[in-house]
C-alpha cells in the first residue's frame, strides 16, 4: 500500500526543517505583495522606481539566506521547470537586444526588460530559500491579503486619508497605482485552495479578506478571472464528478445571487441612493454649439458659465461656487468624442479660504460612439464648494457632450456599493444598446492601432519583432512624473500581453510563451498527481495560472513587474511542495493527519 506522505513521482529529497525556518520566506512573500503601497507618497516615476528597489533587495535577501543551505535546492528542479524559465529569460534578452538595436527609448528597453526577467530570477532567488514551500507561500499570502484589506478599509474610514490616497472615489486603487490590484486573484484562488484543504478560522479570514479586496477593486477583468480560478479549484479539489457537479452549481448559484442582488439595485436607480445636485442635457435645453445655455441649466445653489480653456481649440463648460451638500459625489457624463480625441471632465475642490485642495480628472476616449463615464469622488470635509468642468474640442470635430450630472450621496457604504453595481453592469448596458463602456472601447481602438502598424511592418521584423520598448501611434491618456494624468501622442503599454508578445518579440514571443505554458503543464500534472498534503499550492497555483492566462487577453498581470517575482516565488513554491513531503512521517507528525483530512484526495 503506497505510503499517504510520500509522492514516489520524485526522485530527490530535502532536509526537513523546524516551522521557525519559513517564517522569513513568508514575511518576503508578504512584502512583495505590499510592495506597491511603500509609494503612495512618492512621485509617480520615482515611486516606480522605488519599488523595484525594494522588490530586488527582498529577492537578494531570499538568495542570501539560500546562501546558508549546505546543498541547494537548484539541483533538483524539474527539467520543465528548467526549460520553461530558461524560454522566458532568453526570449527577454533578445527583446532587449532587438530594442536597443532598433534605437527604442532606453527607458522603456530597461523597463519591460527587467519585467519579464524579475519571474526566473524571483524563482531562482526563492528555490535558494531555506523553508519556501507550501505554509510559507500560504502564510505570506495570508498575511498580505489582511493587511492590504486593512489598508484599504482604515483609508475609507479616515478623511484625511482618503483626500491623500484615494483615486477613484471609494474604489480600492490608490493614486500612483500605490495598490496590490494585480495580486488580488492570485491571493483569493490560493487562499481558497488552502481553505478547501484545511477549513480553518485562520484560512477563513485571510480568504474572505481577499475576496473583499477582490470586490473593492472593481476591476471586472479580475472578478471573471478569479470565478474561473475558484471553479478550477473546485474540479481539481472533487473527488468525485457529482461533487464537482454539486461544487460548480454553488459557485454557479452564488454568482447568480450576486448578480441578482446587484441588477436590483441598479433597477432601482440612483434617485432613490442619491440627490441629483447638477444636469443638462443640450439636446433638450438648447445651447451654445454642445453646451447648455446658462440660464437654462438646471441647477440648484450656482451657475454655469463658459470660460476659454487655457488650450488652444478646446471649450470649457464651468459650474462654480456649487456648495458641498455630502461628502460623496458621483459625475456621470456621455458624450460622443471623436476617435484619435480626449475629452476631460473634472472637479475642482475648493475650501473656506477660497484654496483649491485638490482637481479629480475623468478622461471620456475618443470612440466615435456614445460613452458613458461615471466616477465617485470622495469629498474633504472642510470643503465649502467645487467647480465642474468639461473640456473638449471644438470645430467640425468637437465632441458632443450629451449630458452631465452630478448627484450626492448621503453615506459612504451607499455610495460604494453603488459604485460596484454601476461598474459591474456597464459592459452589459454597453452590449444592450446603451453608451459604449470606455474601458472596452479603449482596448477595442490599441489593438487597431497595433493593427495598423503590423499592416507596414516588413516582414524581417514580423519575425524579429519590434523590440522591447517599441511604440506605436496612438493617442492615449497616460502618467506624469507626479502621478496626474496627461495626454500622450503614442504609447508602448499594451493591454493584451499576446499581442504584447507578438508585437516586440515576434518569434521570440511565442518561445516565451511556450515558457510560460511549459511551467503551467508542468504544475497541472503535479496538482493532478500529488497525494501529499502540499497538493492545495499545486492545485491553487494551476488555477492561479489558468485566471492569469484568461486575464492577459485584457490585462497582462504576469509582466507587471510588481507581479513577476511573486510568480517566481510561487514556481518555487510549488517546486519545493513536491519533494518537501518526502521525508519518513516521524520527523513531520503532522503530516500524516493532514494527508488523512477528510475532502483532501
Amino acid at each position: 500500500m503506497k505510503d499517504a506522505t510520500r509522492d514516489t513521482s520524485s526522485s530527490s529529497a530535502i532536509p526537513y526543517e523546524p516551522p521557525g525556518v519559513r517564517l522569513l520566506p513568508a514575511i518576503l512573500v508578504a512584502a512583495m505583495v505590499l510592495t506597491p503601497y511603500a509609494a503612495a507618497f512618492i512621485p509617480f516615476q520615482r515611486g516606480l522606481v522605488a519599488q523595484l528597489a525594494v522588490l530586488l533587495m527582498l529577492m537578494a535577501i531570499a538568495a542570501w539566506d539560500g546562501s546558508k543551505q549546505p546543498a541547494p535546492l537548484l539541483s533538483n528542479v524539474p527539467m520543465p521547470v528548467v526549460i520553461g524559465l530558461g524560454l522566458y529569460a532568453a526570449a527577454a534578452l533578445w527583446g532587449a537586444g532587438i530594442g536597443f538595436l532598433s534605437e527604442n527609448p532606453a527607458r522603456f528597453v530597461a523597463s519591460q526588460t527587467i519585467a519579464l526577467l524579475l519571474l526566473p530570477a524571483g524563482a531562482w532567488a526563492f528555490l535558494r530559500t531555506r523553508g519556501h514551500g507550501a505554509e510559507s507561500i500560504g502564510n505570506g499570502l495570508a498575511m498580505a491579503a489582511l493587511i492590504a484589506c486593512l489598508i484599504h478599509v482604515s483609508v475609507i474610514a479616515t478623511p484625511v486619508l482618503r483626500q491623500v490616497l484615494m483615486r477613484e472615489g471609494l474604489r480600492f486603487v490608490f493614486r500612483n497605482d500605490a495598490d496590490a490590484m494585480g495580486a488580488v486573484v492570485l491571493l483569493l484562488v490560493i487562499l481558497a485552495a488552502r481553505w478547501a484543504h484545511r477549513k480553518t478560522l485562520g484560512n477563513g479570514l485571510a480568504a474572505g479578506a481577499a475576496a473583499l479586496l477582490l470586490v473593492g477593486s472593481q476591476t471586472r477583468g479580475a472578478w471573471i478571472t478569479a470565478t474561473v480560478g475558484l471553479g478550477v479549484v473546485t474540479a481539481l479539489f472533487a473527488r468525485s464528478f457529482k461533487r464537482l457537479v454539486t461544487g460548480l452549481v454553488i459557485v454557479g448559484l452564488c454568482g447568480a445571487l450576486l448578480v441578482g442582488l446587484a441588477g436590483w439595485a441598479i433597477m432601482r436607480g440612483p434617485a432613490s441612493k442619491a440627490t441629483l445636485v447638477y444636469s443638462f442635457d443640450p439636446a433638450l435645453q438648447g445651447g451654445r454649439g454642445n453646451f447648455p445655455r446658462p440660464d437654462q441649466a438646471r441647477i440648484r445653489d450656482g451657475s454655469p458659465v463658459f470660460v476659454p480653456s487655457p488650450r488652444k481649440g478646446a471649450d470649457l463648460v464651468l459650474v462654480r461656487n456649487l456648495p458641498v451638500a455630502a461628502p460623496v459625489l458621483k459625475l456621470d457624463v456621455k458624450a460622443r468624442v471623436p476617435r484619435g480625441q480626449v475629452a476631460v471632465a473634472w472637479l475642482e475642490v475648493v475650501d473656506k479660504s477660497g484654496q483649491k485642495l485638490h482637481t479629480q480628472y475623468v478622461s471620456l476616449n475618443g470612440t466615435g460612439r456614445d460613452t458613458s463615464y461615471s466616477r465617485i469622488f470622495v469629498i474633504p470635509a472642510h470643503a465649502k464648494s467645487i467647480a465642474l468642468g468639461v473640456e473638449a474640442g471644438r470645430g467640425i470635430h468637437a465632441t458632443a457632450v450629451s449630458s452631465v450630472r452630478l448627484e450626492v450621496y448621503s453615506s459612504l457604504a451607499t455610495a460604494w456599493l453603488h459604485q460596484v453595481t454601476d461598474r459591474a453592469f456597464r459592459p452589459l448596458r454597453s452590449l444592450t444598446g446603451g453608451p459604449e463602456d470606455p474601458n472596452l472601447a479603449y482596448r477595442g481602438r490599441e489593438l487597431e492601432a497595433i493593427w495598423t502598424q503590423w499592416r507596414r511592418t516588413s516582414a524581417v521584423r514580423l519575425v524579429t519583432g519590434q523590440g522591447l520598448g517599441a511604440t506605436f501611434p496612438f493617442v492615449n491618456s497616460g502618467w506624469d512624473s507626479h502621478g496626474r494624468r496627461t495626454q500622450l501622442k503614442r504609447a508602448s503599454y499594451i493591454h493584451n500581453y499576446y499581442v504584447m508578445l507578438a508585437f516586440k518579440l515576434g518569434l521570440a514571443g511565442i518561445v516565451a510563451l511556450a515558457g510560460l505554458l511549459a511551467v503551467v503543464v508542468w504544475t497541472f500534472r503535479r496538482a493532478i498527481r500529488c497525494r501529499t498534503a502540499n497538493r492545495w499550492l499545486l492545485v491553487g497555483a494551476t488555477a492561479a495560472w489558468t485566471a492569469y492566462l484568461l486575464w492577459s487577453v485584457t490585462s497582462p498581470e504576469i509582466y507587471d513587474f510588481r507581479m513577476a517575482p511573486i510568480w517566481g516565488a510561487l514556481v518555487a513554491a510549488c517546486v519545493r511542495a513536491e519533494t518537501a513531503e518526502l521525508q519518513p512521517a516521524a520527523l513531520v507528525p503532522d503530516v500524516q493527519q493532514s494527508a488523512a483530512q477528510p475532502g483532501d484526495v
